[in-house]
């Protein structure tokens, strides 16, 4: 019987990652940690043999040891599994994706690798820029999150693996910053499919180019 929960998540999405608990989990003991030094900590203190871990929308890597410590530990992955890694969405806003979706999967120490027990697909309009991707992910993802709960507390099943697999091609930091550098000689084609999946919508400045040494960064502005 699982009786220990541990969330490590973003302090953005507490509250209805709460609203969970409050639904399926009375009589649970449960930990919210947002930094590696408080998940360290709570791992060391508070797990047991009865504890599982919710992971969704952050960047820590949950070492072997440490997952050796849950029953089960699992992760909410913002994509569908032919998006593994790193802002997937961007990848797949560059590939002109028509579907994505929300991967639930049973973590393992090589990130995005592991069984996976849930998967949510939605078709995406054309042309969609990669925060609507994203946006939709997330919505997904709450309404798995709110399954697998209800599978492990309401039905006491831990979900088995179902048939999907990992894609090959793992989105990356590196792919991405590879992309977003842009020769200054770019054809308007090739700059509009970048601008519209790696910045359209961002508030962060991705596209770069460099030129003479310098390196410049795209600010938002239109001349």
């Amino acid at each position: 019987m699982i009786d220990h929960i541990v969330i490590l998540t973003l302090p953005v999405f507490k509250g209805i990652i709460y609203s969970f608990l409050d639904k399926y989990c009375d009589g649970c003991r449960y930990n919210f940690v947002f930094t590696a030094e408080e998940f360290d900590d709570v791992v060391t203190r508070e797990t047991g043999a009865t504890s599982v871990l919710i992971s969704f929308g952050t960047g820590i890597i949950v070492k072997k040891d440490q997952l050796k410590k849950f029953i089960v530990a699992y992760n909410f992955h913002p994509a569908p599994p032919e998006y593994p890694g790193l802002d997937p969405h961007y990848f797949a806003a560059y590939d002109g994706a028509l579907t994505y979706g929300a991967t639930c999967h049973i973590m393992t120490e090589r990130v995005d690798n592991g069984p996976i027990v849930m998967v949510r697909r939605f078709s995406v309009e054309e042309c969609r820029h990669s925060m609507h991707f994203l946006e939709k992910a997330i919505v997904e993802v709450f309404e798995m999150m709110d399954a697998i709960f209800c599978f492990i507390f309401e039905e006491n099943i831990l979900p088995p693996p179902i048939h999907e697999t990992w894609g090959n091609d793992m989105c990356t930091k590196a792919r991405r910053i590879a992309l977003c550098t842009l020769d200054p000689h770019v054809s308007k084609n090739t700059f509009d499919k970048v601008f519209h999946a790696f910045q359209e919508g961002v508030e962060s400045s991705n596209l770069v180019v460099h030129l003479h040494g310098h390196r410049f960064k795209y600010d938002g502005e239109r001349s």
